[in-house]
């Protein structure tokens, strides 16, 4: 992430969002959102119910956000949080939302799919 991170301001891209692609909640509305709040915030977090995050953005490179983090534990979001404040960077947190990590989150996206085609039918 942290690389991913740095090649897009090295791009001279202003604000950068990583979404998790296991995040079936993720819309529209939750982007702009975020790429709004980062003319006032260094960092947007958004919690995932597994105590990580499923989206992380930045108004500039800042990899020390992502060191000495035990990924895919239940501390990777406040370890990130506590980070952020240790290093006086201004933050905000969104709305928690669910990821599919596991065989047993598969309803999760099941139920995020049910929904995508519940619009579908109404659109048509």
């Amino acid at each position: 992430m942290a690389r991913s991170l740095r090649n897009a301001f090295v791009f001279e891209a202003e604000k950068v969002i990583i979404i998790g692609t296991d995040c079936p909640g993720v819309n529209a509305q939750i982007l702009a959102t975020v790429f709004e709040k980062l003319h006032t915030f260094d960092v947007i977090l958004s919690p995932a119910i597994n105590d990580g995050y499923y989206l992380i953005g930045l108004r500039q490179p800042i990899p020390e956000l992502f060191v000495n983090i035990e990924w895919g534990t239940a501390q990777v979001f406040q370890k990130t949080v506590d980070i952020a404040q240790k290093l006086n960077l201004s933050h905000v947190n969104l709305s928690l939302l669910a990821d599919v990590d596991r065989s047993e989150d598969l309803p999760i996206w099941e139920q995020a799919l049910a929904g995508e085609m519940r619009v579908m039918r109404k659109i048509r």
